[in-house]
């Protein structure tokens, strides 16, 4: 027996910043720089997927949707400094999940994103931002303790990555990416796990990641991705 499941998404948003009338400095002792700009950004996301229900613990999905964004800055003082840029491109999700009990899944997908330049980059006149993406985890649901664990590899093409291209002086360019690691979450109710009779609740939260996340092809193939630690953990009583 298969019951379908058809889920919908229209997102549209739009932004606009005016910065206009003052001076400002770059640096000590250099002269004031005019700022008088316009911004404008428009996004839309049209995206649709199915999920099949085989039996009653097998869940399959597929989605596809488009992404378009448009990017405009005037620049009433420079003219140079002035752009215009509309980008756009497909998404798509297949995924598997099981219920292997009532307390516990597992879970698969792969993946692709689209991501156009926010304006730091934009001005850059860089391409847009595409990942290829596998996961692969479990979560769980107990009476007082709940989690999840996520290992992922993702293929990202064109990442925006800062560059250094002068003392002080970043610009942002493309380049291939890897991204590989694993992600845990755990929620742990002790006002539950120690039977305490109270009307408050004391939860001990707790993340960690490992990241892997290296260059892939050009000039850097093959180093770490600086400023992203190895190993990232989080907790909150």
């Amino acid at each position: 027996k298969l019951k379908q499941t058809l889920r919908s998404t229209i997102a549209y948003d739009y932004g606009r910043n005016e910065v206009g009338g003052f001076k400002g400095f770059n640096g000590f002792g250099k002269t004031p720089i005019d700022n008088d700009k316009l911004d404008r950004a428009e996004n839309l996301k049209v995206y649709l997927e199915n999920e099949t229900l085989v039996g009653s613990n097998n869940h399959f999905f597929f989605g596809a949707g488009w992404v378009s964004s448009y990017r405009k800055r005037q620049d009433k003082v420079s003219d140079a400094s002035s752009f215009s840029n509309s980008d756009d491109g497909g998404i798509w999700r297949a995924g598997y999940l099981r219920d292997l009990s009532d307390q516990i899944q597992l879970y698969t997908n792969i993946s692709q994103s689209f991501e156009a330049a926010p304006f730091s980059e934009a001005e850059d006149n860089v391409s847009p931002q595409t990942a290829q993406t596998f996961e692969l985890g479990s979560r769980f649901q107990r009476a007082w303790a709940s989690g999840q664990i996520t290992g992922y590899l993702s293929k990202v093409d064109d990442e925006f990555v800062d560059v250094e291209i002068a003392p002080n002086v970043y610009a942002t360019t493309n380049e291939d990416t890897t991204h590989k690691g694993i992600e845990a979450l755990l929620d742990l109710d002790l006002t539950q796990a120690f039977s305490v009779a109270t009307d408050y609740r004391l939860n001990f939260e707790q993340s960690y990641q490992l990241n892997d996340f290296a260059f892939d092809g050009g000039s850097y193939d093959g180093n770490q991705m600086p400023g992203i630690a190895k190993h990232v953990y989080a907790g909150r009583l």
